[in-house]
């Protein structure tokens, strides 16, 4: 069973959203990399962004993992240990970051009460699969090794996953099954790529390219994340064989994404599965809506609502 929640506001295309697809409209034609292109300027998916929120400590550690080092930012609600969670932004597998994803995890950790760590795993092209997601399978171990020092209480996290991150988190859930990460305590998948499916419904009426993710675009860096690899199930975990022993999940879809049908797919399987899943809808709102909440009240209001599920029901006092 999938308990379906739909976040109302008025049929179509929020205006907010509106207002972003004009303002991407009025910005340069990008003739060179667009990878190097969008890593060079990560601000400008910041400005329909609401301002960051102060939360009690953020600090950087440098993490050795089995292939490569790498980042991970943890962020503090208070001063005694926390349960954690573990966010993995996106950008195609290959433009996101940690600063990118600055604004949400202080916010997450704000709203939820929880210990975030925020993962710089490794990107494409120059990291292809599956090196970010074996970064971030070595987080998750780092994040239960080194509790003591980072200030979390040693639970097992919630992962919190953004579109290409939101990939890698479900893998990471298919690599828990196997017994090759640590435990997984809950999931939540916004905006989702999870299969390569590009016939769905949502990508023939969202994918042609004026809604701001174009299903040729993502078949560009579905290729890019790849480099030649055959696809398989943690990659592309909608093509597992099933989807039992999944821990509870939370899946967020944008009405107006193409990929909203990977989401509302991956909830049937792990519905038919016997798992608990939720799935929130929010119509009217683009892919990519979290880096728009400042510019949309439907979008701040789900990003509200979102990660505040990931609250814990007992916190410890201060």
């Amino acid at each position: 069973m999938i308990a379906h929640t739909t976040i109302m506001q008025s049929a179509g295309l929020d205006s907010g959203m509106r207002a972003v697809l004009d303002d991407i409209a009025s910005w340069p034609v990008i003739t060179t990399d667009p990878v190097a292109a969008a890593r060079a300027s990560p601000e400008r998916f910041l400005r329909w962004s609401r301002p960051a929120v102060s939360v009690e400590s953020v600090e950087d550690y440098e993490v050795q993992g089995e292939q490569r080092a790498f980042r991970v930012r943890v962020y503090r609600p208070g001063r005694l240990p926390r349960p954690p969670a573990l966010y993995i932004h996106g950008g195609a597998w290959s433009v996101g970051s940690i600063e990118l994803a600055d604004r949400l995890c202080r916010r997450l950790c704000s709203e939820s009460g929880r210990l975030i760590a925020s993962v710089g795993y490794a990107l494409a092209p120059e990291e292809p699969y599956p090196a970010g997601l074996d970064d971030c399978v070595d987080a998750l171990a780092w994040l239960d090794h080194e509790h003591d020092l980072i200030g979390s209480d040693g639970s097992a996290p919630v992962v919190v996953g953004e579109s290409s991150g939101a990939n890698l988190a479900a893998a990471m859930c298919l690599r828990a099954r196997a017994g090759t990460a640590q435990p997984i305590a809950a999931l939540v998948l916004i905006c989702p790529v999870l299969g390569d499916d590009f016939a769905t419904e949502s990508h023939q009426r969202w994918g042609g390219g004026e809604f701001l993710v174009s299903s040729d675009l993502l078949a560009d860096f579905w290729q890019m994340y790849l480099a030649g690899k055959g696809v398989d199930p943690f990659a592309a975990p909608l093509r597992a064989r099933d989807l039992n022993d999944f821990p509870p999940a939370t899946i967020v879809i944008a009405g107006c994404d193409p990929l909203r049908d990977d989401g509302v797919n991956f909830a049937r399987g792990l519905s038919a599965a016997g798992g608990s899943v939720e799935l929130i809808e929010a119509p009217g709102l683009l892919h990519g809506f979290i880096y728009m909440d400042g510019v949309s009240e439907p979008a701040a209001r789900t990003v509200d609502r979102v990660f505040t599920l990931t609250t814990p029901d007992e916190l410890s006092e201060d």
